[in-house]
């Protein structure tokens, strides 16, 4: 039971009860005359227990009484009743916030400590930086996958196209044709050197492409689906809107007969 400074000091200090005065006992010398006294040892060791019996049964005792300082002070310290009727504890000299059976105030809750996310925190960004490596990763193969098909339609294409290294262009001798932007000028002819092999000559292309680029061609003597001559002809790297004129070279006999002429790119 909490009780203020200020509380305490108006309390009345507790009230000593007087102890009754003990009575005063003659008790007669066995020695002594019977006349004298008038009652004899028996009588008086009577008297005796009488008033011992009547002070047990007097009811006159008390806890304040028995801790009251003699000489009429104050009461020694203890725990008496105040004006509430509390037993409030007295040191002698004022009243304490003591109480008798007052119960202890309860303990402050201690909160729960905090758990630690540091880890986890670390944790997490490493995935995360992880899974934006790996994304980004995924994005740049995805994109140069996406270019390399591209580069590889378009050189299919190429190679499918008339004059292609898969599809051979027929050609007139000494007529002009276009191999994919390579512009071939009219004039040229086929004839044989003097050990017999055959040859190009004359041949002349203007690059129609849109970057520098140079001619490596295959010139074939067909007779129905077989090669009966073949002659390679070849170019330095010619600049956008430029003319030059082929060299070619031939490791094969001249042929007596064949049906077509055809060219293509070698690659």
């Amino acid at each position: 039971m909490g009780i203020t400074h200020k509380q305490l000091h108006a309390l009345t200090p507790p009230t000593r009860v007087p102890l009754p005065p003990k009575p005063i006992v003659a008790v007669p010398s066995p020695t002594r005359d019977r006349a004298e006294t008038g009652f004899d040892a028996d009588t008086a060791r009577a008297c005796l227990r009488s008033k011992s019996s009547e002070r047990a049964t007097s009811g006159k005792d008390s806890t304040m009484s028995d801790t009251s300082s003699p000489g009429g002070g104050p009461p020694g310290p203890g725990y008496y009743p105040d004006q509430s009727g509390v037993m409030r504890w007295w040191d002698g000299t004022q009243w304490t916030d003591r109480t008798q059976g007052a119960a202890s105030p309860p303990a402050a809750a201690v909160p729960p400590p905090k758990k630690s996310h540091t880890l986890r925190n670390v944790l997490l960004a490493l995935v995360a930086v992880f899974v934006l490596i790996i994304g980004g990763c995924f994005a740049v193969v995805g994109i140069t996958a996406n270019e390399v098909n591209e580069a590889i339609e378009t050189h299919q294409a190429e190679d499918a196209a008339p004059g292609g290294p898969d599809n051979p262009l027929t050609i007139v001798e000494g007529e002009s044709f276009d191999v994919s932007g390579f512009q071939y000028a009219p004039g040229w002819s086929v004839t044989q050197d003097s050990l017999g092999y055959a040859q190009v000559e004359g041949l002349k292309v203007t690059n129609g492409r849109s970057d520098t680029d140079g001619a490596i061609v295959e010139i074939k003597f067909m007779n129905g689906s077989e090669v009966m001559a073949l002659v390679d002809c070849t170019t330095e790297q010619i600049p956008v809107g430029q003319t030059t004129t082929l060299n070619c070279f031939g490791g094969d006999k001249y042929p007596a007969s064949y049906d077509r002429i055809t060219i293509n790119d070698t690659f």
